[in-house]
């Protein structure tokens, strides 16, 4: 709800500033087409996990669609508001070099710093605002990932690989992907609002305008390098790319200490399986020469 506020807010003060509103290409087309598109994902992926694990029904599958449709929807909002800020910047970025082709633009300048920072601002307060859903949300992609990977290299250790297991690998490439869209699409809308409007300053041709707007474009670059566009989950972590390849080092950790239990056990097994059979062959070899002796002492 704040941030919806913090968004209209914004909208109109972009609207006030520049006298042209934010326009989001094919927003509704985009919205559409995501929705659909998280639907028939939702079917193909339980769908393939009835086809590829024996022991998964088909009535099994009608309380999976929902969740995962939640899941791609939840990814789809968060791809929606990254381009969002993308495009909030380039559009603040196109308006401010009109204005810097101006007379005396010092003035405008100042204000698009100031909307530039409420921009930032509202990149940091979308985090903060889904630090919950999200922190869940990247919860249940690691565990349910690992858990699948561990589940799939256990089987193919026991009993080889098998269309089961290629049902797992399946849902570790469907979370690793939901995983890498969330970080690399906050990642871009960091680069676009933060390195990529700096870079565009740093090309401005400070010598074509006067000393007043020489400094609002200084002030301008110290408030990008004082205000960086991060996404966090309320101070937990950033979102980004580093998230990404974080959860993959901490998958492989789990998972290393996973299979050296597993091939522990399975050692154990082993071993219990060895002396087993070497008891029972003992056992029938000291039979046999039992019998042997009795029948030896019957001839005498």
């Amino acid at each position: 709800m704040i941030f919806t506020f913090l968004a209209m807010s914004f909208h109109l003060k972009y609207l006030k500033i520049t006298g042209t509103p934010i326009v989001f290409p094919n927003l509704y087309s985009l919205t559409w087409g995501l929705c659909v598109f998280s639907w028939g994902l939702s079917f193909a992926v339980i769908l393939s996990q009835h086809y590829l694990q024996d022991d998964f029904e088909l009535w099994h599958s009608f309380a999976y669609y929902h969740i995962i449709a939640m899941l791609d929807g939840f990814c789809s909002l968060w791809y929606i508001n990254c381009n969002a800020f993308g495009t909030a910047s380039r559009g603040l970025a196109m308006n401010l070099h009109k204005a810097l082709e101006a007379e005396h633009p010092a003035l405008k300048v100042a204000q698009y710093r100031h909307l530039w920072v409420d921009l930032s601002h509202m990149m940091q307060q979308l985090g903060r605002a889904y630090s919950n859903m999200y922190g869940i949300y990247c919860m249940v992609i690691f565990f349910t990932t690992t858990i699948s990977l561990y589940g799939a290299l256990s089987e193919i250790l026991e009993h080889g690989l098998s269309y089961k297991e290629m049902g797992l690998f399946v849902i570790v490439g469907y979370c690793m992907t939901l995983l890498f869209i969330i970080c690399n699409e906050a990642y871009h809308a960091s680069r676009k609002v933060g390195l990529e409007f700096q870079v565009r300053l740093l090309n401005v041709n400070l010598g074509a305008v006067d000393r007043s707007t020489q400094r609002e474009v200084e002030m301008f670059l110290v408030a990008i390098s004082k205000n960086p566009p991060i996404m966090n989950l309320d101070g937990f972590t950033n979102i980004n790319r580093e998230l990404f390849t974080a959860n993959v080092s901490f998958m492989s950790t789990y998972l290393i200490v996973l299979m050296q239990f597993k091939l522990t056990l399975l050692r154990q097994s082993a071993r219990k399986t060895i002396k087993s059979v070497i008891k029972a062959v003992f056992n029938t070899s000291t039979t046999m020469l039992d019998d042997d002796i009795s029948e030896d002492e019957e001839e005498v």
